[in-house]
C-alpha cells in the first residue's frame, strides 16, 4: 500500500510538473496602442525598459501573473518613429505631472488559455484598477486594457496638448482618439 501511495505521489508531483507553464521573464514588454485618423488607424508603442517581478514564473498562468508588477517610465516610450516620439514628448509627456507608471496585478480569473485580471495601475500620480482580458495563443501571452484619457488619470491636458497640436493635428486629419489600449506581453512555454 505504501509504494502505490508512493507511486501515486511520484506521479501526481511530476505529472504536475510537466503541465506547468513557464514565463520568459525577459520578454516581458509594455505596450499601448493610440488611434488617430477618421478610419481609427493605430498608433502602437512600447516603454522601453520596464521592469517586472513575478511571485512564481511557474505554474499555471494564474500562478505566474498573481500579484506580478511592473514598473516602467512613459517618458521612455518607443514608437519606433522619430518624429512621432518626438512630438509625444513636446506635448502630452510634458503635461504630465508624473510620467512613472506601477502596476499591479489584483486579480485573476480564467485558465491557461485566456481569462480577466485586474491591474492596479498608478501613473500620473493617480491609481485606478484597470480591468484586462488576457489570452494565451502561440506561446504568447497578452493581457490589454482601455483606458480613457479624457477621463483617467487626469490625462486630459496632456490629451488636449497633443491633439491640438499643429503638427501633430495635421498629421491625425484632425482626429486622435481619447481610446487608449494597454497591456503587456511575454513569451510562455
Amino acid at each position: 500500500m505504501k509504494r502505490i501511495l508512493l507511486a501515486l505521489t511520484f506521479v501526481s508531483i511530476f505529472g504536475h510538473s510537466l503541465n506547468a507553464l513557464t514565463i520568459d521573464t525577459a520578454s516581458a514588454k509594455v505596450y499601448f496602442v493610440g488611434y488617430k485618423l477618421k478610419n481609427k488607424t493605430k498608433v502602437p508603442g512600447f516603454i522601453d525598459g520596464a521592469v517586472f517581478t513575478f511571485v512564481k514564473t511557474e505554474g499555471s498562468i494564474s500562478d505566474i501573473m498573481s500579484k506580478a508588477k511592473a514598473t516602467a517610465d512613459f517618458s521612455k516610450e518607443n514608437t519606433k518613429d522619430k518624429t512621432r516620439d518626438g512630438n509625444i514628448h513636446r506635448t502630452f509627456i510634458a503635461k504630465l505631472k508624473d510620467s512613472k507608471i506601477q502596476a499591479e496585478v489584483t486579480k485573476i480569473s480564467g485558465d491557461d488559455s485566456s481569462g480577466e485580471i485586474t491591474a492596479k495601475i498608478t501613473f500620473n500620480g493617480i491609481t485606478k484598477e484597470v480591468p484586462m482580458k488576457y489570452t494565451l495563443t502561440d506561446g504568447k501571452f497578452k493581457a490589454s486594457g482601455k483606458i480613457d484619457m479624457s477621463k483617467d488619470f487626469n490625462l486630459n491636458n496632456s490629451y488636449v496638448a497633443l491633439s491640438t497640436d499643429k503638427m501633430v493635428s495635421a498629421l491625425h486629419g484632425k482626429q486622435t482618439y481619447t481610446e487608449v489600449e494597454i497591456g503587456f506581453q511575454a513569451d510562455i512555454k
